[in-house]
């Protein structure tokens, strides 16, 4: 794999990847980013298992293939880089990020380990990301925020209703919006209580 692209293009890529990507991990494939170059585009993936985001840009391609980055490291290389265009390189045992000037030498992570994430079913749908926001900090602020829980911190995302439940508590509170249906699941008990 091989490609130039100006150094703000893939800056804007890796780092949006890089999200999803986890600072600790029981596999570590999940530290890096999956780069998949064909048809004149990179494609970067990220996850942890639990949250993937897949971004892309196009490129000049100079040679296609697909390579686990380490993310974190290769993200600081390329935003340290001098403005104007970036090459990456990748053989099995070596990945090398070029500018004008610096050098950065990374190890690639085995691409056989990278979770097979398949593709998303279906188009999706488009929203307008200010109302779905305000639409999730209406119902966000019944979730608890117990660390020592998280399966009971739950914002559910389905389509017809907005909809918070408190269990234990006895309390429903319901939002409509856009025709989708956020619940939280928040366990409380007497000795526990809710946020």
């Amino acid at each position: 794999m091989r490609i130039r692209a100006d150094r703000d293009d893939l800056a804007d890529v890796f780092t949006r990847a890089n999200r999803a990507v986890g600072s600790r991990s029981a596999l570590p494939v999940l530290q890096g980013v999956l780069c998949d170059v064909r048809g004149g585009q990179v494609r970067v993936t990220g996850t942890d298992l639990e949250v993937t985001i897949r971004t892309s840009t196009e490129v000049e391609v100079l040679e296609e293939g697909s390579v686990v980055i380490p993310a974190r490291l290769a993200t600081e290389a390329i935003r340290r880089m001098p403005a104007g265009a970036v090459t990456i390189g990748a053989t099995d045992t070596e990945i090398e990020i070029l500018g004008r000037g610096p050098r950065f030498t990374l190890r690639p992570l085995a691409l056989a380990d990278f979770p097979d994430l398949g593709e998303v079913a279906g188009g999706g749908i488009a929203v307008d990301g200010d109302q779905l926001a305000a639409a999730i900090a209406q119902v966000t602020v019944a979730a608890s925020t117990d660390a020592g829980r998280p399966v009971t911190n739950v914002v559910w995302l389905t389509t017809v209703m907005l909809l918070v439940t408190l269990m234990f508590r006895y309390t429903l509170v319901t939002r409509t919006w856009l025709m989708f249906t956020f619940v939280i699941f928040t366990l409380c008990r007497p000795k526990y209580p809710c946020p």
